[in-house]
């Protein structure tokens, strides 16, 4: 079993944001439909394809379900801050997904082509679980990466008040300073974060008082709440065991209205800071199908890897250094 702990796979140092858009060409086309996570991280990804490009964010999906636009398929939308192991289907995401990318087990190349519409900093800086050990992973979220693949195909701007919620966004705040540090470093400086021209570069380079983001993260935490019925920085469409939050509305369903309250007043929230406009038209929280699918976890070992890659996953995530996390069609097969 390969085990090179503190060894990173690939020598490239700089990734390259024009072949991105050159292979992927659909991340900057216009008007889009997208389907993104519903969470901080899917949201801000909604918000900036929205206000940039146009984007209509037609569907949620958390792991467990999926809630769409009624009439639509996946093949049809682009789904954000999640992989999506579909031929045809495409997506951007940020997660382990590769065990051991020079030793892949008999089955992955049966499975691979479906991977070839998923954008992921990983797979493109050569980062999977067993060589590069977990401790090397893409430590920033969704958000970060995709800021700069739209600024190689048009400048865009970052505001000082973005900063906050930039830093919210997959708990970056929370590994600024820790263990993890050299590898968020590192990370920066393979994205073009330390150059002046990265739209990113003085929020992280600009001086302020540690003190001073401390009070700016607590004024944001209270704002959003922390309890489990507090929090509006979630777009919750399944509970912890899969069963669906929605609200019926006939043969669809549809976000209830103290959801739509809080989503919307998240949304305003995000749009103040990041100036980048809310189109609320372009908001899908009503006619809404729903998919429910099932979750699987398993130990990340090459033979538990090869069952859950034979089991054609919908998605996966290496998310923890014990934990393989997984979902598979059924009750419900994927529209």
């Amino acid at each position: 079993m390969p085990n090179n702990q503190g060894q990173q796979t690939n020598p490239v140092d700089s990734i390259d944001y024009e072949a991105i858009v050159e292979k992927y060409p659909w991340i900057v086309a216009r008007d889009q439909k997208t389907i993104i996570s519903p969470d901080a991280d899917g949201i801000l990804c909604g918000l900036l394809m929205s206000h940039y490009y146009g984007w209509e964010i037609v569907g949620y999906y958390d792991g467990k379900a999926l809630a769409l636009k009624q009439g639509l398929s996946m093949q049809e939308c682009i789904f954000l801050d999640i992989e999506i192991f579909r031929a045809g289907v495409r997506s951007v995401g940020h997660h382990i997904i590769e065990l051991a990318h020079h030793a892949p087990p008999n089955n992955w190349l049966t499975f691979k082509p479906q991977l070839d519409g998923c954008i992921n900093p990983n797979m493109i800086r050569g980062v999977d679980y067993w060589n590069s050990h977990y401790h090397f992973k893409y430590p920033m979220a969704t958000i970060h990466l995709l800021v700069g693949i739209l600024n190689a195909n048009s400048a865009i701007s970052i505001p000082q008040s973005a900063l906050v919620p930039l830093l919210h966004a997959d708990g970056l705040a929370n590994i600024l300073i820790s263990r993890y540090t050299d590898n968020l470093l590192s990370w920066m400086k393979y994205l073009g974060i330390n150059l002046e021209e990265h739209p990113l570069h003085w929020l992280f380079f600009h001086n302020m008082r540690i003190v001073d983001l401390m009070q700016e993260l607590a004024n944001f935490y209270s704002g959003i709440g922390t309890g489990r019925q507090g929090r509006i920085d979630k777009i919750s469409i399944s509970d912890s065991k899969g069963n669906i939050t929605l609200s019926p509305d006939g043969t669809v369903y549809k976000f209830s209205d103290e959801l739509v309250t809080k989503a919307t007043g998240f949304l305003d929230y995000l749009a103040d800071k990041t100036q980048w406009e809310f189109k609320s038209d372009a908001w899908q929280f009503n006619n809404l199908s729903v998919y429910s699918f099932s979750k699987g976890v398993a130990k990340p070992t090459q033979s538990a890897y090869a069952g859950v890659i034979g089991q054609n996953p919908l998605s996966l995530a290496i998310t923890s250094t014990d934990g393989i996390q997984y979902t598979v069609e059924g009750p419900d097969n994927a529209p």
